[in-house]
């Protein structure tokens, strides 16, 4: 597991730690511009960052990619304060500038947006105040499974404030780039900087306006990739 750019912390993964320990070594890593840093792992998990890369450790990865490492890349390219729609029952999602969304990843072949989903298959959200405490809230998405090892036969997914992402360098013939979660029929896009109120609840958006719908939200790359850093430095 990744550290050092505000990643979860050890208990919010301890599920997923534990089940990896089943099979795996598992450890934490900061990379500090140390460049031999990703030397003795094999995958590299980057658990939902905050804080923005700097442009060695973008390298370091890069080049821990290049010699055939894997990456999970769990990465919200909008921050959302929940604790003023909470009191307040109003906020925004902006852009998180990570430093990785528009030259890094964009490069490997997807782009992330800056963008918050909603969806009128979601999930539900306890409402202070609301006659019925807790409703459907659309900023909660609920993922369709795409028919794939990876997700076959699995639950629906949950998710809380997902961005889509887009797959880009389709003709690249090098790496193949397949959709494993997306956003239902009926969904649509706000675009950051995102308001986010309880008023959505009362009044329902327009869904299946023609500009809505199957917004993929976890996209997996797979074959041989040009680094990010191809004929620039650091």
């Amino acid at each position: 597991f990744l550290k050092g750019h505000g990643e979860l912390q050890e208990h919010e993964t301890m599920d997923v730690r534990n089940g990896l320990s089943r099979y795996y070594l598992v450890d934490d890593v900061e990379i500090e511009g140390q460049i031999h840093a990703l030397d003795n792992s094999d995958a590299l998990i980057i658990a939902q960052p905050k804080n923005r890369f700097s442009e060695k450790d973008k390298f370091v990865i890069d080049q821990f990619i290049m010699n055939g490492g894997k990456v999970l890349w769990f990465v919200d390219p909008m921050l959302v304060n929940r604790d003023s729609l909470y009191r307040t029952g109003q906020t925004f999602g902006m852009s998180a500038n990570l430093n990785i969304e528009k030259d890094m990843i964009y490069k490997y072949g997807v782009r992330l947006n800056s963008d918050i989903i909603i969806d009128k298959d979601c999930a539900p959200l306890y409402v202070p105040g609301h006659p019925l405490g807790t409703v459907e809230w659309y900023f909660y998405p609920t993922l369709e499974r795409e028919s794939h090892p990876i997700t076959k036969n699995i639950d629906p997914i949950k998710s809380e404030y997902a961005s889509s992402a887009e797959i880009v360098n389709a003709s690249d013939l090098d790496v193949t780039k397949t959709v494993l979660l997306k956003a239902s029929y009926n969904s649509r896009i706000f675009k950051s900087p995102a308001r986010i109120n309880y008023s959505i609840i009362d009044v329902e958006p327009k869904f299946n306006d023609g500009t809505t719908g199957d917004y993929p939200v976890a996209v997996m790359l797979e074959g041989k990739f040009t680094s990010a850093f191809e004929n620039r430095g650091i």
